[in-house]
């Protein structure tokens, strides 16, 4: 029963889901044609017709950085409306009438998030490859600054597996925004779920904000010695925060599923 419930819950977002990644794909390639036209643009003698030509390209590249940027979001508030109807709309009473659990109807909205974000991850990293290749192609300078140091390569694989928990999380946070939202206001549930989403990202991003200056001062501390300013102590403070960072995320998920799951099961009232 949990296999057709996300295959449901995938069905539902897999038209719009679809839609917005062959878009990102599109914009990706004329983002590549871009960088290779305002390189030519560069390479080329000054002139009226050279200097058009460069801010043509350098105009149309940030309206497809900004849109690409804006579709990013796109699946993310897709699945979130998603889950709002089928658990605190006329919808629910059909989603809680289910042979499942409570915890499976969680869990397969989040694999189905999982899933659309491990997609759009890779239809952006299709992107960067089509961009980052036509910029090698043309100036040959991608492949001279990419890291190729082991505790550099360390940092970023740290990063990007926080960047996906961190998605996860924003998920997981939009879930519970919308359950105790749904819990609390009797009318209005959508305004009330998107203030305690608001609310709550507000709050979190205040703790990690406070972390995050400890962290400055702390290497402003070891920049007197020196030690901060060395490659190994940056990277080590980089590392650290980004650990504590997937701790403090990891905790955070914990608490707001099992808050989910008791308020799903105890509290909500779709009358």
């Amino acid at each position: 029963m949990f296999l057709k419930l996300f295959k449901y819950d995938f069905k539902r977002t897999r038209f719009y889901g679809l839609l917005i990644l062959a878009v990102i794909l599109v914009f990706g390639a004329a983002l590549a044609a871009d960088i290779a036209l305002f390189s030519h643009a560069v390479g080329r003698d000054t002139g009226v017709a050279t200097e058009l030509l460069f801010i043509g390209a350098v105009l149309f590249m940030q309206f497809l950085l900004i849109a690409l940027v804006v579709l990013f979001f796109a699946i993310p508030v897709l699945i979130t409306v998603q889950f709002y109807k089928n658990i605190a709309s006329d919808e629910g009473y059909l989603t809680f009438t289910l042979p499942v659990s409570v915890e499976k109807i969680l869990l397969s909205k989040l694999l189905n998030a999982f899933i659309w974000t491990v997609l759009e991850m890779c239809a952006l990293g299709i992107c960067l490859g089509m961009s980052f290749g036509m910029l090698e192609m043309n100036t040959g300078i991608i492949w001279s600054i990419l890291p190729k140091d082991l505790w550099v390569l360390l940092v970023v694989g740290l990063y990007i597996v926080e960047f996906i928990m961190s998605t996860m999380f924003q998920y997981l946070l939009n879930f519970t925004g919308i359950v105790i939202g749904s819990v609390v206001a009797r009318k209005h549930k959508a305004l009330s779920s998107l203030g305690f989403i608001v609310g709550i990202d507000a709050l979190l991003n205040l703790v990690t904000g406070a972390l995050y200056f400890g962290f400055m001062v702390m290497a402003m501390f070891g920049s007197e010695t020196g030690w901060f300013l060395s490659e190994a102590g940056t990277l080590t403070v980089m590392l650290i925060f980004g650990l504590v960072l997937l701790l403090i995320y990891a905790a955070a998920a914990v608490g707001m599923w099992f808050l989910s799951r008791f308020l799903l099961k105890k509290k909500l009232n779709l009358a």
